[in-house]
């Protein structure tokens, strides 16, 4: 996500900065621009499915190894996959919607309980029983009840009437 913000946002940041328009670098990160909207959008369209792969993927890995010298190693493992995305894309839809996020946000939570805790001797029972903890915190619902209501010092539930 925050390699796509800063796609989205760099031409507004650094815009009138750019004095060549046709500069390979820059036509490099518009066609990478190009290709994380597609990618990372909400819908596509199935006719750009073969324009995505036949054109722009083409395009970009040309100028990217014309652009960064690259002629032994064109591109990484993670470049390459890429390549698969538009075949991807037809069979599951947008790809926005199967992200890794939430479990990186959950390898996150394990990271943090294993720092805090300090505890390095059987370390999978105590992300085990913190994130059992943690899921029962959750499930107990909201601190505060929407039936009661403040009325001075006291505390009136709504159906006591």
């Amino acid at each position: 996500m925050q390699n796509w913000s800063l796609l989205r946002l760099l031409p507004f940041l650094i815009g009138d900065k750019i004095k060549d328009f046709n500069d390979p670098a820059w036509k490099l990160y518009l066609q990478l621009k190009e290709l994380c909207e597609n990618f990372c959008g909400q819908s596509f369209l199935k006719t750009n499915v073969p324009y995505i792969k036949d054109v722009l993927l083409p395009l970009y890995f040309q100028r990217r190894s014309e652009v960064l010298n690259e002629s032994k190693h064109p591109y990484k493992p993670k470049h390459h996959f890429k390549n698969h995305f538009p075949e991807k894309m037809l069979q599951w839809g947008p790809l926005l919607h199967i992200w890794t996020m939430p479990y990186e946000q959950k390898h996150k939570m394990f990271k943090e309980v294993v720092r805090q805790s300090r505890n390095f001797i059987n370390v999978e029972h105590t992300c085990a029983t913190r994130h059992q903890l943690n899921l029962a915190y959750r499930s107990t619902g909201p601190l505060f009840p929407k039936g009661c209501i403040e009325i001075g010092p006291s505390v009136l539930n709504i159906g006591d009437h």
